[in-house]
């Protein structure tokens, strides 16, 4: 039997043994750590930040602003260009709202793709309604957006162009840094959706070289309803925040006039995610440990055994069978997706199914729902041999499930 010394660190499996989760692109487990920092801000702190003139508030203060140095070092970009958010799909609604719209101007064009997470499709939808602008779609080539396809898109009315690093569904990486290259050079901001390349592979803004970039802290295994939101502060300083209150404001006159910080700050209205922000901290600290070249060979391991004997199967049909990412996109044949997931919880194996909050997917797929599968540094070769003894019985549906 494989050990996977990590497992331990996870109370989910030890309070559920039979289970096998792969539904890792949806939501990471939690590690002991992330679950002790959070704790440690009931137990411990329990106060508020940016509040109070004594000790307490200003520890929370202090350890709120150490975990921001850690996420600008994790992802490699300054401290001034990290804000905390409730996750990826906040901090793309607010990219869109609170800079891009302000320099969009009626047929300018978005450039997205089919691929996109619904979080990275609506709030351009709404812009473009609201300015006039028109969102256009880079072809894609089997299945993929190639950089040769997203130049060729590009036309001297494109504005802004977003994608997702990774796809949600397919797990197809982009070339991102090259991508980044081409807008520039014909000055067309560029965003990145980083929820499923985060927890996967090292990132660099420095690098990279992108104008925004969003992901979420449940992504990674740390708590949900938190997450980051990373722009060039020079357009940090021209984005309007979404939301207005408390701790972002400066000044306040009975006219109806008021001034917000310049600094991230101002997009951080309210009493903060506290708890949040500290497991955030903590699974950084945990992924950093464990590291990226760990975290990739487990995956591309699982993954390609689990493939490879999907892919002698006849009744199983696989969408993205030569993806770089953690996730398999199957159907079994003449079986509603969320039905064969059904089908696989019966075994207590935990999948995803449906269109997986990417509803323009299923033009590219042919297939309208699919099921997904999707590992993580802790799951096991055991784990997979069980998905792949269970799925090879679904060549008989009903008799299987019964």
């Amino acid at each position: 039997m494989e050990i996977n010394k990590y497992k331990e660190d996870y109370p989910f499996f030890k309070n559920n043994p039979e289970v096998i989760f792969f539904d890792n692109a949806s939501t990471a487990l939690k590690p002991k750590c992330v679950i002790e920092a959070v704790n440690h801000y009931y137990n411990d702190l329990c106060v508020n930040a940016h509040r109070g003139d004594y000790y307490l508030s200003y520890k929370v203060d202090v350890e709120i602003e150490k975990v921001r140095k850690d996420v600008a070092k994790f992802i490699d970009c300054e401290e001034n260009e990290v804000a905390f958010s409730s996750g990826a799909t906040e901090s793309l609604n607010l990219i869109a709202e609170g800079y891009c719209k302000k320099i969009l101007q009626k047929g300018d064009e978005i450039l997205i793709s089919e691929l996109e997470h619904a979080s990275n499709v609506l709030p351009w939808f709404k812009i473009a309604k609201e300015t006039g602008a028109v969102i256009k779609y880079v072809p894609l080539e089997n299945k993929r957006i190639t950089v040769e396809n997203f130049a060729n898109a590009i036309t001297p009315k494109t504005k802004v162009a977003s994608f997702a690093y990774i796809s949600n569904v397919l797990g197809y990486k982009i070339d991102a840094k090259k991508m980044c290259e081409i807008a520039h050079k014909h000055h067309i901001i560029f965003v990145l959706d980083g929820a499923q390349s985060t927890p996967h592979i090292p990132v660099s803004m420095k690098d990279l070289d992108c104008d925004f970039y969003a992901f979420s802290a449940h992504k990674l295994g740390g708590p949900t309803g938190v997450g980051v939101m990373y722009g060039k502060a020079k357009y940090l300083q021209d984005c309007d925040p979404l939301v207005l209150g408390g701790g972002m404001n400066k000044v306040i006159e009975k006219d109806g006039t008021y001034t917000v910080y310049n600094s991230v700050r101002k997009f951080e209205a309210g009493t903060p995610h506290i708890e949040g922000i500290l497991g955030l901290g903590a699974i950084i600290k945990y992924i950093q440990k464990v590291g990226f070249a760990y975290i990739q060979k487990k995956e591309k391991e699982l993954r390609d055994r689990a493939l490879t004997a999907l892919k002698k199967m006849k009744h199983i049909e696989v969408y993205n069978e030569d993806n770089e990412a953690n996730t398999i996109a199957f159907n079994i044949k003449d079986v509603f997706a969320q039905d064969a997931a059904s089908y696989f919880a019966k075994y207590n194996i935990c999948l995803r199914a449906g269109q997986h909050c990417a509803k323009l997917t299923d033009g590219v797929m042919n297939t309208y729902a699919s099921v997904r599968c999707s590992f993580y540094f802790y799951n096991t070769i055991e784990e997979v041999d069980k998905f792949i003894e269970v799925a090879s019985k679904g060549s008989d549906f009903l008799d299987a499930y019964f």
